[in-house]
């Protein structure tokens, strides 16, 4: 066997070891990224705080929290809020729990405000049966989570933050149909950044390939020609 029939043998086998683990990779960014759900809650302050920093464009769910202060809002992923990413943070000295985080106190319209977040880390999915169990509960009055997950069969709702959730327990019919609920607690992690994605990886892949190919077609082309030549 010749050292470049070789290469390329190492070389295929580098290719599928390489873009199966940038699958996984992404994968799992992705399973990652889907727990990454977190709700906000603010105080008003009837102080000035030593510290504190100027809030000017704040988005939908810090609003939310400042409308409703002393509640938590709804969860949200942590990407879609601005404020998640202008806040300034310092080390989490607030006593609700291990997994809230407190920020430096922020001004608002006048206002001064403490805040914090603290994750979602209750997800639950409905999935649409295509039977009727021989066991089942009606529900006749759901909740906006479990209605949520109905109207979505197969996706993970987020639950707020100090919400107790308790599914039906077993499959239930509403509706007039049929359904199952899966109740998850999740790891919460916010990725500060995403490795190369699966088609990012195929595409450099594809480019070694090609200049592999270019080389051993051009080899091939000038051994004809001295061939013809000779």
């Amino acid at each position: 066997m010749s050292k470049f029939k070789l290469a390329l043998i190492v070389l295929l086998i580098a290719t599928i070891i390489i873009q199966g683990y940038s699958s996984y990779v992404y994968a799992k960014v992705i399973e990652t990224n889907s727990a990454a759900y977190f709700c906000y809650i603010v105080f008003p302050l009837e102080h000035e705080p030593e510290k504190y920093w100027i809030l000017t464009e704040p988005d939908p769910y810090i609003l939310e929290a400042i409308e409703h202060p002393g509640n938590w809002t709804e969860p949200f992923f942590y990407k879609d809020s601005t404020f998640w990413f202008t806040a300034e943070w310092h080390s989490p000295e607030f006593p609700l729990t291990s997994e809230f985080f407190q920020l430096v106190p922020f001004k608002y319209n006048g206002t001064y405000y403490d805040y914090g977040a603290a994750g979602s880390n209750t997800r639950i999915r409905v999935e649409l049966l295509d039977e009727e169990p021989e066991e089942y509960v009606n529900l006749t009055n759901p909740d906006k989570y479990m209605l949520e997950g109905i109207e979505n069969p197969g996706k993970r709702i987020a639950v707020k933050f100090g919400v107790a959730f308790k599914g039906p327990g077993s499959p239930f019919q509403y509706n007039g149909k049929y359904y199952a609920c899966e109740v998850m607690d999740v790891l919460l992690e916010c990725p500060s950044h995403e490795p190369v994605k699966p088609e990012y990886t195929a595409m450099a892949l594809a480019g070694v390939w090609g200049a592999i190919g270019s080389v051993y077609f051009l080899k091939k082309r000038k051994a004809k020609v001295n061939l013809i030549q000779s």
